[in-house]
């Protein structure tokens, strides 16, 4: 990267930057969920914390030092739903809204 990156660095996607992650157990949908030089970049760029949707599932994993985050809130926010904060003052933070 050109310019200094300085804080935590949160990066995002819509597809699945790793293998390991949850996908749905449909084959056809498996075939297109993801790729792994999502994760080759983010990595490069030094992300504490990877977001990425489109499956559907929720899950918190991390993987070599990388938080992986999916909190999906289908087609607008439920009652009761909470969203969660990652990003306070240029840190990472984890917490319920």
């Amino acid at each position: 990267l050109a310019i200094p990156l300085r804080g935590d660095v949160i990066t995002c996607s819509h597809f699945l930057p790793r293998q390991e992650l949850p996908i749905p157990k449909m084959h056809e949908m498996a075939k297109g969920v993801g790729t792994v030089e999502l994760d080759r970049q983010l990595r490069s760029a030094g992300s504490k914390l990877h977001i990425f949707g489109h499956t559907h599932i929720n899950s918190i994993v991390e993987y070599d030092g990388v938080r992986y985050m999916q909190n999906a809130l289908g087609y607008g926010i439920a009652p009761g739903q909470k969203l969660t904060v990652v990003h306070d003052k240029g840190l990472f933070r984890e917490y319920l809204a």
